[in-house]
């Protein structure tokens, strides 16, 4: 009888062992799941092409440009008018790095990012120019820029990108990382109808890139933990879908 006893109590926690075993390996299943379907998701088809036909490109910009020029001139704090010409600045941060890195690594990924760039640094000239201000990037070479603070992140970011690929990667989910940061700030404190229409399409372009650039990153088998946004609106990014915007 006490020999019965004494493998029952065994069975016992054998069992119990195997169950916390067996949850175990369904929590790692479940994050490796996470992460292969965050690395299959990686399509560069989900970036505006380079290549996109010049009178498509066009008809974009006129459109981008109507529309800004259709809403309410307002006042500008002077928060917005610091953050429009900083904006300028760090878009064009975001087209220069991306060129570069083309340049070096020709993965198509940083040349269509980079188109998407330039549509977005339009779209910020046509904000200054409504508003008589006057443009930090008109006049500067690609990698120069007036904003101290902007060159030291552009610098810096060229070195680490000259690492390898992969690093070159990370690269492009950092500058994404920033710009969401930035602009979530933007939006809540400004109230004009014409920068919320810039840069919530700006906002939603940024998540599309962050979208684009971690699963490559994953790929290539970097990691990159959010630096700038919370990781919690990270992750909450990275597992969603791509968003389509007005442009």
């Amino acid at each position: 009888m006490y020999k019965i006893f004494i493998i029952s109590v065994f069975a016992f926690f054998l069992s119990l062992s195997c169950s916390k075993d067996d949850e175990s390996v369904t929590i790692a299943y479940e994050t490796e799941e996470l992460t292969d379907a965050i690395q299959d998701s990686a399509d560069v088809s989900d970036i505006p092409d380079v290549n996109q036909d010049s009178t498509d490109l066009s008809a974009l910009y006129q459109q981008i440009q109507t529309t800004i020029l259709s809403l309410p001139t307002e006042e500008l704090s002077e928060f917005e008018l610091s953050s429009m010409i900083h904006m300028r600045e760090e878009e064009k941060l975001a087209r220069d790095v991306y060129q570069y890195l083309y340049a070096k690594y020709e993965m198509t990924i940083f040349t269509n990012i980079m188109n998407s760039e330039e549509t977005h640094m339009f779209a910020v000239e046509v904000l200054l120019n409504k508003y008589n201000i006057v443009d930090p990037a008109v006049t500067t070479e690609p990698g120069v820029f007036k904003d101290e603070s902007l060159q030291s992140i552009y610098d810096s970011l060229i070195a680490k990108g000259n690492v390898s690929l992969t690093e070159a990667l990370i690269v492009g989910a950092i500058i994404e990382d920033l710009d969401i940061m930035d602009l979530n700030h933007l939006l809540e404190n400004s109230d004009n109808q014409d920068f919320k229409y810039v840069f919530e399409n700006l906002n939603l372009g940024s998540r599309n890139h962050l979208r684009g650039f971690y699963p490559q990153v994953l790929n290539n088998n970097g990691e990159y933990a959010a630096s700038y946004i919370s990781q919690e609106e990270f992750d909450a990014v990275v597992t969603s879908s791509k968003e389509i915007g007005t442009w």
